[in-house]
Formats: C-alpha cells, structure tokens, sequence
C-alpha cells in the first residue's frame, strides 16, 4: 500500500506540481463492538469495514495507517491523495 501525492509548489512566483510516493510506516487495525473497543498493532493483517457475524453483535473495523511526511517541503499545497 502506498500514498500517492501531488504537491503544488511555489517558487519565485511560478507553481511547479511534483508527484511523491510515501511508503506506509505503521499500521493498525481498531476493532469497535458495542461492549469494548480493542486495538490490534502487532496482527499479521489489516482490516477496515464491518462484519456481521451469527449471534453475534456487529463488529466495526477501523485500519489506520501512519506515513512519514517529512520529504513534504514547508508551504506546499497537497491537491490530490
């Protein structure tokens, strides 16, 4: 899984779009149920959505992802993810 930016920079005046690729560097999944709520870091896999299973109360899933973006240069203006 990767994120795609498209930065506009602006330099002298003039707007220069640049593409970057951030490469995730943490993961998590957080599992929601209307008694308790847990979290999941470690886990070999990664789940986002809603389950339902037999006599047994929906579960929500929440995965999120953390991304290094430091090589985003102060000022810029992020168009599109």
């Amino acid at each position: 899984m990767k994120l795609l930016l498209v930065v506009c920079l602006l330099f002298m005046g003039s707007a220069q779009s640049v593409t970057l690729e951030l490469n995730p560097i943490k993961d998590n999944t957080v599992y929601q149920t209307n008694t308790i709520s847990l979290s999941n870091g470690q886990g070999p896999y990664f789940f986002v959505g809603r389950t339902l299973m037999q006599d047994i109360e929906m579960q929500i899933r929440r995965g999120l992802i953390k991304f290094d973006v430091t090589a985003i240069p102060a000022g810029s203006t992020i168009n599109d993810v």
